[in-house]
């Protein structure tokens, strides 16, 4: 889910053409080719998890620098801004824009490193993901964090920015690895906030959007090779032009929430779409070389840092 250190959680609209990407072992972050697939509305989800609440099943991580980056790595912000609508053959495709977190990565008085970050998850099991740090010659260090958290069979990570704005799990590559696992299959699924946002005021202050309605995805498997998988990254999504219809008709609804909320009248003159990543849920079943299988439910969100 995403989450906002400095404003309420945010909101957005519609259904979706995704990346079902291969979840191969390769560098973390590649850029992925996106394919089509299916999604639903669903009425207004309740946040799945607020971390400030969730501190008590916090668990410790252990670190590795593993190689130094020859290459970019890629980042993929948590809002979604559009930036094409078009419409065939009865669906309507919303293109996100080309938002990428890689400049970051561009600054040459910086040495990058890939990093493993490696939780236990019992005594049979471990979930590692990889992510980046850079390393300052004038001693200024930026590294992407993850917090891991569990509670029974359910995993919670939530990868935080160094700076102001924030990074989905999107492309990032964890591993499920144990001696005694002997294999792993996924599947996943995907909730979007959608929301609507006056673009001549600052859409991060909460009073300045409303939420919509939240979509997801299908269930969909998720390829695992060697224990790692590999989130998708989304370029756009796709709906049917009927949905659409359906979600332009709860407008309305939402903006009198707002107006119910704040005691303020909306200027809808001047509305656009954003989209937040809620979260990925991810089905995990572990089969362990003495024949036994264990189901892990991971939940992996982000968090934004705002200005």
């Amino acid at each position: 889910m995403k989450k906002s250190l400095l404003a309420l959680p945010l909101i957005f609209l519609c259904l979706i053409y995704l990346c079902a990407c291969d979840g191969k072992r390769g560098n973390v972050n590649v850029e992925q080719n996106p394919t089509a697939t299916k999604v639903t509305i669903a009425n207004i989800v309740p946040p799945i998890f607020e971390y400030w609440d969730y501190e008590e099943f916090a668990v410790e991580s252990e670190c590795t620098e593993e190689e130094l980056l020859a290459d970019t790595v890629n980042l993929y912000p948590i809002e979604k801004s559009l930036k094409n609508v078009s419409s065939q053959t009865g669906n309507v495709f919303l293109e996100f824009s080309d938002d990428l977190y890689s400049h970051s990565l561009a600054d040459s008085s910086k040495t990058y490193y890939m990093q493993t970050h490696k939780a236990r998850l019992n005594d049979d099991t471990d979930l590692s993901v990889r992510l980046y740090a850079g390393y300052s010659t004038y001693g200024f260090n930026e590294t992407g964090k993850v917090k891991f958290y569990v509670k029974g069979d359910t995993i919670y990570t939530l990868n935080f920015a160094m700076e102001s704005g924030g990074f989905t799990p999107e492309g990032l590559a964890f591993k499920i690895t144990g001696d005694g696992v002997a294999s792993v299959t996924a599947s996943y699924r995907m909730l979007y906030n959608a929301s609507v946002f006056n673009p001549r005021k600052y859409r991060h202050i909460a009073v300045n959007r409303v939420r919509v309605c939240n979509l997801t995805t299908e269930e969909l498997p998720l390829a695992v090779e060697d224990g790692y998988y590999t989130l998708p990254v989304v370029k756009t999504l796709e709906l049917t032009a009927s949905d659409w219809q359906k979600m332009e008709g709860l407008r309305p609804e939402a903006v009198k929430r707002w107006e119910d909320w704040t005691g303020e009248k909306m200027d809808t003159t001047y509305m656009e779409h954003i989209f937040d990543l809620d979260h990925f849920l991810i089905d995990l079943s572990v089969t362990y070389k003495d024949g036994s299988v264990r189901n892990y439910r991971h939940v992996a969100q982000g968090i934004d840092v705002e200005p």
